[in-house]
């Protein structure tokens, strides 16, 4: 523990993954004075203190050593001269401090903030997390605005600081000291530049490697939730405001290591109640241009009040069979205008976006009905396809067959067709296999140059041969690994809840950290979360409140849903879970470079097993220090390579 001579304040610099508990000493497990980074890369370590004061007070930051100074709450570079003043270019130096700041070391610094939990485990959770009690737990990163930071009577809090050199910085040592002030209430009005009383300085020392951090190896996807963004900003589908919501969003997700979005060719039918329906996000434009004369009004025009009786009917029934699905009609043709797919790949693109994850194009556990489709009717936008439709219906396969080849030209149109892939249905299980196979084999043509891939856990499933690249819950791999497809990927959501790595805001966060060293030694070739901004209750009955309700409404352990908040200026706030998940594939990055600069064998051997043990998935040290220590292994030999 460190503390100046002002007895207020006891403080200590402890690593980015522990969690401060406002009610405990940190363990400063892990913590390092020295940190290493790449060239691109982020780097985060965190101030503890605890106020002693008898009344809260509000304290600021300030780096005063390092070629700059400046307040806590912008990011700038780490030579800049002067503060920087909250103005559109130091907000655009947020979104892109890259860009902004290309051959300097940017600095970033936010408080953490608690959020609640009301749902933190679910029953059974084995030691790997802090707390198994409802509570107040930290997770939330926000930036720090004129009025500082919080100094709570009694109480452990933190500072988050990223440092991340641009890709011209020279190589070397970097030092940063840091000055906590306390503010005088008298001198609240003056703003962010005036001095208050010292607490307490806290230095850091940063040494850049020369050599940049590559890009992720692997496709990396945290499933976007663009109905979420509307919902929880009031605004309409696509609306130019939405538009601006979702490129903030996705931004930020490939800042932190997303390579691949999931991309709603039509409403993703994830996470749905049977019979129920989330919010129309349809990229692709369909018009109905065509039918058979049974199916026409005396005018020749299709009967939309027959039609909407027809699907209320469905609804209630949606597994009846029968000839009156005047919904599902055979000889239908249709127009599909991709203009707002065009709108999206463009988008995706300019924000970094490699990799292209068409929704799925049937229902959830099971495949057994289709999406939610919407079309022009008659001039009128209906639902044309959904819960009440068979999967395997002619009605639907004809629609099928009619845009997957109107999407095949369009996907190489666009130059992007190499790098997609599709999805049959999520999570089917081996009572699935056969309305999983009819469903497959209504594209299978059609899609037999795109990758497809599921998410499936049941190694009897993949057996049949029906799925070729699997996205195995990390807690069923081992049958896969030892009957290893050529191509597997891993997944967690709610389900892998004890033994293996996940991200749920109870857990330490080594256990979330520790997963890019283990994609790595598996060689596992793709990673999938369910959540990046699922703002939804469980089956998406209703919205939630990010900020209140962390958990789909007691469904999922807090955490789960969503890697961030949705912050009142339309800019995403982190979490220190996506920070965890940065520095995750941080490290697995970082791994790779060394095997492109020696061998496979001299990473592996940075891992030290013949110390720890064999590592698995669900087996592995839960131990700040071990992942601590593993990264500057690598580092250097990193360092002595290019030496």
């Amino acid at each position: 523990m460190t503390d100046t001579n002002n007895t207020a304040l006891k403080w200590c610099i402890t690593s980015s993954m522990e969690k401060v508990l406002p009610w405990k000493a940190p363990s400063c497990d892990g913590a390092e004075q020295m940190l290493h980074a790449l060239r691109g890369e982020r780097v985060s370590f965190q101030i503890a203190y605890l106020w002693n004061g008898r009344r809260k007070s509000r304290g600021q930051i300030r780096l005063v050593q390092g070629s700059a100074a400046q307040t806590a709450e912008h990011m700038v570079a780490a030579e800049a001269m002067q503060s920087v003043k909250h103005t559109d270019a130091a907000k655009k130096a947020q979104a892109a401090p890259l860009s902004e700041c290309a051959d300097k070391v940017s600095v970033y610094i936010r408080q953490v903030l608690l959020s609640p939990c009301a749902y933190p485990c679910h029953p059974g959770a084995d030691d790997g997390y802090m707390e198994t009690r409802p509570g107040l737990y930290p997770d939330l990163l926000r930036e720090i605005d004129a009025n500082g930071f919080s100094l709570v009577a009694s109480q452990w809090r933190s500072l988050w600081i990223d440092l991340r050199p641009g890709k011209d910085v020279k190589p070397g040592t970097y030092v940063f000291t840091f000055r906590l002030e306390e503010i005088h209430p008298e001198a609240a009005d003056a703003g962010s530049d005036s001095e208050g009383s010292l607490l307490a300085e806290a230095t850091i020392r940063l040494q850049v490697l020369g050599a940049d951090l590559p890009d992720v190896p692997i496709p990396h996807t945290e499933w976007f939730h663009c109905d979420a963004l509307a919902n929880y900003y009031h605004v309409d589908v696509f609306s130019e405001r939405h538009w601006e919501l979702i490129e903030n969003f996705v931004r930020t997700a490939v800042d932190h290591g997303c390579n691949m979005l999931l991309t709603p060719l039509f409403t993703p039918p994830l996470d749905t109640a049977v019979g129920g329906e989330r919010r129309t996000v349809q990229l692709v434009d369909v018009e109905v241009v065509d039918d058979v004369q049974h199916h026409c009004g005396a005018a020749g025009s299709l009967d939309i009040h027959d039609l909407g009786a027809q699907r209320s009917q469905n609804v209630q029934n949606p597994d009846a069979q029968g000839s009156q699905d005047v919904q599902d009609p055979a000889t239908f043709t249709y127009r599909f205008s991709f203009e707002k797919l065009e709108r999206w790949v463009e988008m995706a693109r300019r924000c970094g976006i490699r990799y292209f994850e068409m929704s799925h194009l049937f229902t959830q556990w099971g495949a057994g009905h289709a999406p939610k489709i919407v079309a022009l009717v008659n001039g009128k936008e209906e639902k044309i396809f959904g819960w009440e439709t068979q999967a395997a219906k002619e009605g639907y396969s004809r629609f099928l067959h009619l845009f997957l080849a109107e999407l095949d030209k369009e996907l190489h149109k666009l130059g992007i067709a190499q790098d997609c892939f599709f999805h049959i249905s999520d999570e089917p299980s081996i009572d699935h296999l056969e309305s999983y196979k009819a469903a497959k084999a209504i594209v299978d043509d059609q899609l037999k140059e795109y990758r497809i891939i599921d998410a499936l856990s049941d190694f009897t499933f993949y057996q049949t041969g029906i799925i070729k690249e699997p996205v195995c819950g990390e807690d069923h791999l081992p049958a896969f690994l030892e009957n290893r497809p050529e191509k597997l990927w891993t997944y967690y959501c709610t389900a892998q809840h004890t033994a293996v790595p996940n991200r749920f805001i109870a857990q330490y966060g080594c256990r979330t950290r520790i997963l890019g060293i283990l994609l790595y030694k598996y060689q596992i070739d793709g990673f999938l979360q369910w959540g990046y901004n699922f703002y939804n209750s469980e089956y998406s009955l209703y919205p939630i409140d990010p900020y209140n309700c962390t958990d789909a409404d007691g469904a999922f352990p807090s955490g789960d849903p969503f890697l961030v908040y949705p912050g009142k200026d339309g800019m995403p706030e982190s979490s220190i879970r996506l920070m965890l998940m940065d520095e995750a594939f941080a490290d697995l990055r970082a791994m790779t470079l060394l095997e492109q600069l020696t061998d496979r064998q001299t990473v592996l051997a940075c891992l030290y097993e013949e110390e720890v043990g064999e590592l698995r998935f669900d087996k592995f040290p839960h131990d700040a220090e071990y992942i601590r220590d593993v990264r500057e292994r690598i580092n250097r030999k990193i360092y002595s390579v290019l030496e």
